[in-house]
């Protein structure tokens, strides 16, 4: 039982956070998160064509019409608005989230389920 893991990890985030709102400007900041929640709406578009795809007998918890056209305009609409943010911004988005998946791999590689042999037998 790991106790203080999530303890260590909240004030890691606390830490880091503190340093981006001491570092970076509050716009700055805003654009950064525009960039991520524009990300995440690509995502879902993507993902809402590619299930329709490869579960297509998957119960849905919500209907959309038409998913692939919607899908495709969601995806072109948030590029086209990613594009549009000053391209520090998507430097430093993209810069971090290269950090994001060195600490995530780092950590992972070691303590994740498959490796450690604890997985279920389905998830392998």
């Amino acid at each position: 039982k790991r106790t203080g893991a999530p303890t260590l990890i909240t004030l890691l985030t606390g830490v880091t956070i503190a340093a981006v709102a001491g570092i970076f400007r509050l716009d700055e900041i805003a654009e950064l998160a525009n960039a991520g929640t524009l990300l995440a709406f690509i995502s879902v578009g993507a993902c809402l064509m590619a299930l329709r795809r490869t579960a297509p007998d998957a119960e849905r918890l919500f209907r959309s019409p038409a998913p692939y056209v919607v899908g495709t305009l969601t995806i072109l609409g948030c590029l086209y608005l990613m594009v549009s943010l000053p391209p520090m911004t998507l430097l430093r988005f993209v810069g971090w989230n290269i950090i994001g998946l060195i600490i995530y791999f780092a950590y992972s590689r070691r303590r994740s389920e498959v490796t450690l042999g604890t997985a279920p037998a389905a998830a392998l």
